[in-house]
């Protein structure tokens, strides 16, 4: 059963405190960034995922976008 369909957007992201210094905040996106490079079957394995990149804003707004609308909010 389908309960709606929506674009794909974003999941299982990784958050970057802003009191974390920028250098190391560029260094952990830049690791993150690669790791379906070096280790794509641990990362499907573990966190079903294909790749991650660095976020975009405008699906950001997407993925709250569907929240709202299958939350009713």
């Amino acid at each position: 059963m389908v309960f709606g369909l929506s674009a794909m957007y974003p999941n299982g992201g990784v958050v970057l405190s802003d009191d974390l210094p920028q250098d190391l905040r560029d260094e952990i996106t830049s690791l993150m960034d690669g790791f379906s490079d070096v280790d794509p079957d641990t990362l499907q394995e573990i966190f079903d995922q294909t790749d991650w990149v660095p976020a975009d804003a405008a699906a950001i707004d997407l993925a709250r976008e569907v929240n709202a609308r299958f939350s009713g909010q």
